[in-house]
């Protein structure tokens, strides 16, 4: 018997907050390749630009994993939408600070084709800036966001040429 679209999204968020790799292979296992999400601040379009986007973001920002809380999740139909803490884990290995969020995620055939996160990006671009200023980096593009996004763009980019 196929999974509920409830049980992917609860799958997906169990699959986090254990290493990098793990955490890559959760995405590539519960998300379509093509995968539409808005970071709540970026379109990424495909699992591989997400994952650029993680990387350049972790770099930027310092943070090495995350795990989420579910604070509410209820379905309807492919439609999954999920009341959540995220804690966001430094690089040290402690909770760097928590994020609250609303998801909404559409599922198909057992994946995740769209992902939605709104939530308040000020606490990450904070803790971002902080990260920076201690390590002597640079954000090319005003700050991490902005330079996970251009990072995300350009592969997306690349590999269509």
């Amino acid at each position: 018997m196929a999974e509920s679209p409830k049980d992917v999204v609860c799958g997906f968020f169990a699959g986090f907050g254990k290493s990098v790799e793990e955490d890559e292979q959760t995405y590539r296992k519960y998300l379509a390749e093509d995968v539409q999400y808005f970071t709540g601040t970026t379109m990424v379009r495909s699992v591989d630009e997400l994952l650029v986007l993680v990387r350049k973001a972790s770099d930027l920002i310092g943070l090495k994993t995350w795990w989420a809380e579910i604070l509410n999740i209820i379905s309807e139909g492919e439609v999954v939408v999920s009341e959540r803490i995220d804690h966001q884990i430094g690089l040290d290995d402690k909770e760097a600070f928590p994020t609250v969020i609303l998801g909404i995620m559409k599922i198909r055939d057992g994946k995740i084709v769209e992902w939605r996160d709104y939530w308040d990006p000020r606490e990450l671009m904070d803790y971002g800036e902080k990260f920076r200023a201690k390590k002597g980096i640079s954000a090319q593009y005003g700050d991490a966001v902005g330079a996970a996004s251009k990072a995300a763009l350009d592969a997306s980019e690349s590999s269509i040429k």
